[in-house]
């Protein structure tokens, strides 16, 4: 599910706080029409990639630069990071605006969206939004999942008690890398009235964009898993 986008390279050190965010928020953002092949392309990835051709399919393996080291990641055929993404995208009316700006950018660079609402800023139920997003991540008609409310903490809440669902809220660059490297983590929320526009737009790439680091961190996850169902006597 590796994305393309335009810029060739991507800060080291994106793994501290300190790091700047408007670049990544940038490769996001809308930029105007451009060429059919431009759009159908997609902007470049900030990822070096090796290309081999096997018959029908081409297999690309990504190197990471973090801080000082190199690292291999996921090809994009291990699971839960395919190249042809999808994602469902929702918010309660304190998260709106945010939603929009959000799907005008990843429309633009090639990222087909389900809408899950709500469509204006009308009062409504965030749980109502966070469970339709859930739903469609865990029947296999979306791979990822986008969740916006005032602080994320509620969507987050309510998306994790759908069975299937590992959802994070990450307010910052490092959260978004590790809740998918780390945690497998299929649902990103985000706080519109906590997290900027363009920085909310580089967590939402970097979530898509970053693959499951599986080894020791799926045995922990697997045990994340275990966890539901485990405890049916207590309210949930």
């Amino acid at each position: 599910m590796a994305l393309a986008y335009r810029e060739a390279s991507l800060d080291a050190g994106m793994n501290s706080n300190h790091q700047t965010h408007q670049d990544h928020g940038e490769r996001f953002a809308p930029k105007g029409p451009g060429t059919d092949r431009e759009r159908a392309e997609g902007p470049r990835s900030a990822l070096t990639s090796a290309a081999v051709d096997v018959s029908s399919f081409v297999c690309v393996v990504y190197v990471v630069v973090v801080g000082r080291a190199a690292r291999p990641v996921a090809s994009s055929r291990d699971r839960g990071y395919n190249s042809l993404v999808r994602v469902a995208i929702g918010s309660d009316h304190a998260g709106y605006l945010l939603k929009e700006t959000l799907k005008a950018g990843l429309i633009e660079a090639g990222v087909a969206l389900d809408d899950a609402g709500t469509t204006g800023d009308a009062s409504v139920d965030y749980p109502d939004y966070a469970e339709a997003v859930a739903r469609l991540v865990v029947s296999g008609a979306c791979d990822r999942g986008i969740l916006i409310c005032g602080t994320g903490i509620g969507m987050a809440m309510a998306a994790n008690k759908v069975d299937g669902i590992r959802a994070a809220a990450a307010g910052d660059l490092e959260s978004a890398r590790l809740c998918r490297e780390h945690n497998d983590a299929n649902v990103l929320t985000l706080g519109a009235r906590l997290t900027p526009p363009d920085l909310a737009m580089a967590i939402v790439r970097l979530f898509l964009e970053t693959p499951f680091a599986g080894g020791r961190h799926q045995r922990r996850v697997d045990k994340i898993m275990a966890l539901q169902g485990s405890h049916a006597d207590v309210p949930r």
